[in-house]
């Protein structure tokens, strides 16, 4: 069976106080403490390569075949600035670039009717 972390991220997020719904996946012989993954949404991670968006396109088939929604996720590792401090030019280029990414990414998921 191939693990990918799913779980671990979605039950970090529903701890943050992220609502995952009332569909989520119930715990089995696999995964006792349950897999905190909800039924109706898919959580894809992009990076802006061509595998993250054949990645999008696996998960755009699998939410039409699902009736499921897209949440993406683009990590960033960037130092949180201090009260009045700017963030460098570079972390702005990744900002900036991690936003470009994600807005393809729902205008191809919107393109085939599912909701990012």
């Amino acid at each position: 069976m191939h693990r990918s972390g799913t779980s671990v991220f979605t039950g970090a997020l529903k701890i943050v106080g992220f609502d995952l719904g009332r569909d989520i996946m119930q715990a089995n012989e696999y995964n006792v403490k349950g897999y905190f993954d909800c039924n109706r949404v898919n959580l894809k991670s992009l990076d802006g390569s061509p595998n993250s968006f054949r990645g999008l396109d696996a998960a755009i088939n699998l939410a039409r075949y699902c009736h499921a929604t897209i949440t993406g996720t683009y990590v960033l590792e960037i130092v949180k600035p201090q009260v009045n401090e700017q963030i460098s030019s570079s972390e702005k280029i990744l900002l900036e670039h991690a936003q470009k990414i994600m807005k393809k990414a729902k205008l191809k998921s919107a393109q085939h009717g599912i909701l990012f």
